[in-house]
């Protein structure tokens, strides 16, 4: 049983390893973010909303930063139990939960987000800047690809 559990946790580390290398380049953070501003104030008619949507913007940057650093952190933790022999299956256990547990507060944080930016918008202006995000934040391939570099 633990013989299997410890073999999961290394297919689950050379998974995250193959999907990394794999992953296809984005764009630049920077250039995401002003294209991203440029829309923001010419899709939403109000300057003082368009300001605040520019606003929320910049935390979920900053946010997306913080969770790109927790998997770092989070890989580095998994190497250093898989490379000790003497680590047991709680300690995985336990850094599994602690893992999850701060992902979920950063995905709760993520939510406030957007339903603040949704507030701040109309239907029609929230559709064309949540199809911007999904066509190019690319959000996991820039954090994995972060990781990867050494950020």
């Amino acid at each position: 049983m633990k013989s299997k559990f410890i073999g999961n946790i290394i297919l689950l580390i050379a998974a995250t390893f193959l999907f990394q290398a794999c992953s296809s380049p984005v764009k630049d953070t920077a250039e995401i973010s002003e294209s991203e501003k440029e829309l923001v104030r010419s899709i939403i008619q109000s300057p003082e909303r368009a300001e605040n949507v520019i606003e929320l913007l910049a935390q979920r940057d900053e946010l997306v930063a913080s969770q790109v650093e927790m998997i770092g952190r989070y890989q580095k933790k998994m190497k250093k139990l898989n490379a000790d022999y003497a680590t047991d299956q709680q300690s995985f256990e336990h850094a599994i939960a602690e893992f999850n547990k701060e992902r979920m507060v950063r995905q709760n944080l993520f939510l406030e987000l957007i339903v603040a930016m949704k507030k701040a918008t109309t239907a029609q202006e929230w559709e064309v800047i949540a199809k911007y995000q999904l066509d190019n934040m690319k959000p996991r391939t820039r954090s994995y690809q972060k990781i990867t570099q050494g950020v």
